[in-house]
């Protein structure tokens, strides 16, 4: 085959169809019922997103919440394996002693309680107790009262909430 029957062959070949389709790109016009559609399906898919945002914007918020609150209970847990204590309230006995001029907050230590940080103080009978607190009297407290008495005079105890 020559050069020009070659080309003559590739012409012909090319207006013939392959048994073989191929996928192809190309434009199509949408009709106006087409674009109306188009349309409100594009309003809808706009609604979708809005909830979904707002969804998602809860969603966010709440775990931000939760997340604060596990890191709030953390820095608590640090704190107190920091500090190897924590600050809890105590029902607690007053003491006024008017000699010092000082009210004692203290609880009562059952046999065999010890706490070798705390300060301590002793009744004359024994009795053991860990002083929570300690202040000065304020000036209205420097006044006795009738049911100060004579155990106010040496240190009277009273029950009270610090």
């Amino acid at each position: 085959m020559t050069k020009k029957n070659l080309m003559k062959t590739t012409e012909l070949n090319a207006v013939q169809p392959e048994e073989t389709t191929s996928l192809e790109w190309g434009r199509r016009i949408f009709s106006p019922d087409e674009l109306r559609e188009l349309g409100q399906t594009l309003a809808q898919k706009g609604v979708e997103k809005a909830k979904l945002e707002a969804d998602k914007k809860q969603l966010v918020s709440q775990f931000g919440s939760d997340i604060k609150k596990v890191e709030a209970e953390i820095g608590d847990l640090v704190q107190k394996i920091t500090s190897g204590h924590e600050m809890v309230r105590f029902p607690c006995f007053v003491f006024r002693e008017f000699a010092t001029k000082t009210v004692f907050y203290c609880i009562k230590l059952e046999d065999g309680d010890q706490d070798d940080a705390a300060i301590y103080r002793e009744d004359p009978d024994g009795t053991r107790w860990k002083i929570v607190r300690e202040r000065r009297m304020k000036p209205e407290e420097l006044q006795r009262k009738i049911e100060d008495g004579i155990a106010g005079a040496a240190g009277g105890k009273e029950k009270a909430s610090a």
